[in-house]
Formats: C-alpha cells, sequence, structure tokens
C-alpha cells in the first residue's frame, strides 16, 4: 500500500480508492489530454481516414434524402387520405339527405292516397278538396311512415264543414235546371237565412 500512495497524501483506509491531486508543477499526467485543448479530431486525417469520412457524410446525406423523401410522402398519402375521407363523408351527407327527400315524397304520396280513399268512404263530393283541406300537422303516422288518423281528421273536417259532403250537393241536370221536384229549404234564400239566424 505504500507504493500506492503519493508523497505527502494520507494512505487510503481498507481498501479505498485513495483521492488523486492533480499536478502542481503543469505537466500532464498519465492518461490526461495536453493542456493545448489538442483532441483526436484535431490530429489531421490520412487517406483512409478522409475517405472512410467522405463515404460517411454521403451515406448520412443519403440516408437524409430519403427519410425527407419518405416524410414527403407520408403526408402525401396522409392528405390524400384525409380527402378520400372527407370526399365519403360528403357523399355520405349527400345520401342521406337524399333518403330523407324520398321517405318525406312516398310519406307524402301515401298520406295524399290515404286520404283520398278515405274520403271516397265517406262520400266526400270531392276526394282532392280533402287532401288540400285536411290539418295534413295534425296527421299522424306508424313506424312505416303510413298515416293512421285520416279517418277520424276528415270527419272533423266535414262535420265543420258539411258542403264537402256528396249528400248536400243540389240536385240537378247538366242544364242547370232541377230534375223533378226542388228540394224544400235548400235554395239560396233559405241558406241565407239559415246563416243569419232565422
Amino acid at each position: 500500500m505504500a507504493g500506492n500512495t503519493d508523497a505527502g497524501a494520507m494512505p487510503a483506509a481498507g481498501g479505498a480508492t485513495p483521492p488523486q491531486t492533480p499536478p502542481t508543477d503543469g505537466t500532464a499526467g498519465a492518461g490526461t489530454q495536453p493542456a493545448t485543448g489538442a483532441t483526436d479530431e484535431d490530429e489531421p486525417l490520412n487517406e483512409g481516414g478522409k475517405r472512410a469520412l467522405q463515404e460517411e457524410r454521403k451515406s448520412a446525406a443519403k440516408w437524409k434524402a430519403e427519410a425527407e423523401t419518405a416524410k414527403k410522402a407520408l403526408e402525401t398519402l396522409q392528405q390524400a387520405s384525409l380527402t378520400e375521407s372527407e370526399r365519403r363523408d360528403q357523399r355520405l351527407a349527400e345520401l342521406e339527405l337524399k333518403e330523407a327527400d324520398w321517405a318525406r315524397e312516398r310519406q307524402d304520396w301515401q298520406t295524399r292516397d290515404a286520404v283520398t280513399q278515405a274520403a271516397l268512404r265517406l262520400a266526400y263530393a270531392d276526394p282532392a278538396d280533402a287532401y288540400s283541406l285536411i290539418d295534413r300537422a295534425a296527421i299522424e303516422f306508424d313506424e312505416g311512415g303510413k298515416p293512421t288518423n285520416v279517418d277520424k281528421l276528415l270527419q272533423t273536417l266535414i262535420a265543420a264543414k258539411p258542403y264537402l259532403a256528396g249528400a248536400s250537393r243540389p240536385g240537378g241536370s247538366f242544364d242547370g235546371g232541377p230534375r223533378g221536384a226542388a228540394p224544400s229549404g235548400n235554395n239560396m234564400n233559405d241558406i241565407l237565412r239559415r246563416a243569419a239566424g232565422h
């Protein structure tokens, strides 16, 4: 142990590494870098080292260029897929609008048919009038889109406007004259008197 200690230093206790003290005379100790700051990179390269360095730089530049190309290709693909996704979303929205329009049109035709059929059963004078006069906002529909309360609404309408019924239509011929005896109480004067409350 005595051989491992520097002059004037305390001996290390029990196998511990002795502390290192830097030399005070300015000379470099073994295993230290020169004080001038020179490194391995500062040493001139021989021809083989220069070639290896040039090849390494070329390889690094090549990989960097390939990485940039790959990055641009990925961005292009992401942009294309995003655009394709947006196109699909737009097409889906268009198809949903068309489906909603078609369903509304189908429901309108079903409603028109149901109203016309019910008006014929209820003896409306003109079943086409029934559809234009019925309160369409009050029509209820089942899960299939078919109207469910058309008969009730048309009965309410004919009760409020009895002239829509075919039975209350004035009799007569195409020449405008009455056939047979004129129905009593159905001439214009009688209708006006009833309307005035007399």
